[in-house]
């Protein structure tokens, strides 16, 4: 009976030791996406930053443009 009742023990804390293993798996597997999430936001804020630094470049040089044909039409 007491051996029975050793087992069953064991038992159990095989199935919580599992459970947490898969636990500190999940708990792993969350922090990485976190960090995967993390470095996309980092990419997508520098994208956006780039794109509108390009935009400001682009402007800038249309309203060169602008002033360029300004000119040629006084003249």
């Amino acid at each position: 009976e007491e051996e029975a009742i050793l087992r069953i023990i064991e038992h159990d804390n095989d199935d919580e030791f599992e459970i947490n293993m898969n636990a500190d798996s999940d708990s792993s597997k969350d922090r990485d996406e976190d960090i995967d999430s993390e470095e996309e936001e980092r990419r997508e804020r520098r994208r956006r930053a780039e794109r509108r630094i390009n935009e400001e470049i682009l402007m800038e040089k249309i309203n060169q443009c602008k002033e360029l044909i300004e000119g040629v039409k006084k003249h």
